[in-house]
């Protein structure tokens, strides 16, 4: 099932607003249908390598969230600054919430070899 074609929103102080409020202060999202971006890449090019979609917590876990979080914790100035890090980066990977809401997608060309960052191996 396709998403809704009216799907645009914007994101502003975690609140949705209309897309073009803030233009460049403002989040954009919108519902994608992967199955159909998955079709016209390979119908382009059925070489290219396509693995699965991954929850966006499992995505960010992969690319290293954990150091990168723990990092910039230990360079905060503030106890302050160091619990919005950490709610922030809690956010990002909640399930429920954005952390299995969201979705990473990738397509890659069959040179990059092995497994594509983030997605284990194709």
């Amino acid at each position: 099932d396709a998403p809704p074609s009216d799907s645009l929103r914007g994101i502003r102080g975690h609140r949705f607003v209309h897309p073009l409020h803030a233009p460049g202060e403002a989040d954009l999202s919108v519902d994608v249908d992967f199955r159909a971006v998955r079709a016209a890449a390979t119908a382009t090019d059925a070489a290219l390598v396509c693995p699965p979609m991954v929850e966006q917590r499992h995505f960010l876990a992969a690319m290293g969230l954990e150091a990168r979080v723990n990092a910039l914790l230990r360079a905060a100035p503030s106890d302050e600054v160091r619990q919005a890090l950490f709610d922030g980066a809690t956010r990002l990977v909640e399930s429920p919430g954005m952390g299995s809401a969201y979705k990473a997608l990738a397509i890659a060309h069959p040179s990059m070899g092995g497994g594509i960052p983030g997605f284990g191996t194709a």
